[in-house]
């Protein structure tokens, strides 16, 4: 795992204020993974939702071409995302985000928002949702 990913689930802790009572290593590459857009995003559920930290985290991966439009979330969310391979295209509503790694972006997930990767080379993101 390289320092950049360990850098960010060290910061996901402290801000979104989990208690930990021991230590969870997680190895990203033995986490089953779930293919959406045509098997073009490659998503790791790391931290999966959880009521006590409000919560869940993402390891996601977008292959050359993809494109994810994701609806509106019902309940009151915030997005955290972290760019930390590649460039990510982002688009909130009608406003378009270039993202290239290591930059960040949050933004309240009540709005049509898509994931795209129009670049020739593999991008990878990190997703926080705090509900």
């Amino acid at each position: 795992m390289n320092k950049t990913i360990i850098k960010v689930l060290l910061i996901v802790i402290l801000l979104l204020g989990s208690e930990i009572n021991s230590y969870e290593v997680v190895s990203i590459d033995k986490i089953e993974s779930i293919y959406e857009s045509n098997g073009k995003k490659i998503l790791y559920d790391v931290f999966p939702f959880n009521p006590k930290s409000g919560f869940e985290y993402f390891h996601i991966k977008l292959i050359p071409g993809a494109k994810h439009v994701s609806t509106p979330h019902h309940n009151p969310t915030e997005e955290h995302i972290v760019v930390t391979e590649g460039t990510l295209e982002l688009t909130v509503e009608d406003q378009r985000f270039e993202l290239t790694a290591p930059s960040a972006l949050r933004f309240k997930s009540n709005k049509n928002h898509t994931y795209s990767n129009p670049y020739d080379i593999e991008m990878i993101f990190q997703n926080i949702v705090k509900y």
